[in-house]
This record gives structure tokens, sequence and C-alpha cells, in this order.
């Protein structure tokens, strides 16, 4: 499977990275029919018409499948390890991400993530997958700016901290869940305070103390498979 940046009635087109795939590395050639995604819940399959060096098109392209959207939606502090994030992300593709975004919280120990290599490796996961659901990338938000985002995209909302107290578990979405994972030094008092005061629910990930990446895996599969 193959991911067209752009598909238009029965016309698509891949840019040159999905060219050194299809044409250069398995040798599919001109007037061969493959399958692609839009990333957008739609498998298509289509012919190739032309070939160029920044990319390819096909043309004929038929509607296979469409999927239904995932409903689950990220905010994980970014990690210094800047492989651990890439490593979360291309899990979390193969699973089902609606969103993600990277809060920079009081305890944060990075405020910089390589935004473009993180797209490319989500569309390489979606490909290997076969998730037909690229997520949507809000970059780097404040805390506050992620609280806000939060609410405009899920109907559940919730704050995975280690402070005791009593949380909620994950359960099967009827909405649209957004979940919130703090730095490895977690959230602030403060920061799980404004949360919870803006509606957000305490949530249990397990019963040990998780890294952030995987307190990210983890909530995206309890989430879609509860």
């Amino acid at each position: 499977m193959f991911y067209a940046y752009r598909v238009e009635g029965n016309a698509a087109w891949f840019d040159a990275t999905e060219k050194r795939h299809a044409i250069d590395a398995l040798r599919h050639a001109k007037g061969e029919r493959i399958s692609f995604t839009d990333g957008r819940g739609k498998l298509y399959s289509g012919q190739i018409d032309a070939v160029a060096k920044e990319g390819f098109s096909c043309s004929g392209a038929e509607l296979i499948q469409n999927s239904s959207r995932p409903r689950f939606h990220l905010a994980m502090s970014a990690v210094k390890n800047h492989d651990r994030i890439e490593w979360m992300l291309e899990k979390c593709c193969e699973i089902g991400l609606a969103s993600i975004v990277f809060p920079v919280c009081k305890r944060s120990e990075r405020s910089r993530i390589q935004l473009e290599r993180l797209q490319r490796i989500a569309v390489s996961a979606i490909k290997q997958s076969g998730n037909l659901w690229l997520p949507d990338f809000h970059g780097m938000k404040s805390f506050h700016e992620c609280v806000e985002l939060g609410q405009t995209l899920a109907g559940q909302t919730f704050i995975a901290h280690c402070m005791e107290g009593e949380k909620a578990r994950a359960e099967t979405m009827d909405s649209d869940v957004f979940v919130f994972i703090g730095p490895e030094g977690d959230f602030t008092v403060e920061e799980v305070q404004d949360a919870i005061t803006q509606g957000y629910k305490p949530l249990q990930l397990g019963n040990t103390r998780l890294r952030t990446e995987t307190a990210a895996l983890a909530a995206c599969v309890l989430f879609n498979v509860s």
C-alpha cells in the first residue's frame, strides 16, 4: 500500500518518497495498478499513468474501502530522546491515533520536535500496518493550550499522573477521548489541579510507574481495545 498526498476525483498524486518506494524499489511501471490510501480512511486502487523525478500520479482511482476515524487523541510531553518519541508514534499509528500534540509542561525536557520527520514516520507506520488514518499533528503547545485543545477535540478528557488519589480506568470509547501524558518528572500538583478544574479525569494506566512514551502507548492500547 502507498500513500497519496492528494486525491481528487479519480486522480491521485504521490511524492518523491513514494516514487522511490513504488517505482525505484518495487519496480512498478506505468500502466500497473496499485493500492493506496489518502490517510483519511480511504483505500483506493489506481493505475500509474505518469512518472517524474519528483513523484508520480495515478488515474482511474476506485474506492475499495472506507474506514471509520480513530477516536483516541493524545497529548504527550516530548521526552529528551527523540528516538523514543518516534517509537511511540509508530506504534500508536499502527493501533489507531486520531491526533497528537506535544505539550510543554513545567518539567518538560524538550521544547522542540522534528515534526516533519514524525509525519514521515506516521506515513510509514500506516502503510505497514494497513491502518488508513494518519493522525492530525498539532505540534508543540503550552500546557494550557493543550488543555483547551482536548476540550475541543474530545467528549472525554483524561490526565494520567503518578500522584495518589481516585482514578478512572480506560473504558469503551462512546465518544472521542483525549489523554494527557506528562513528562518523566510528572505533572506538577498545580497542573493536575488545573486540568481537573477544566473537567479532566485522573487516569490509571496500571500498577507500575511507566515511562512517558510507555504510558502514551499503554493509553492508546487500552482505549482502542476496551
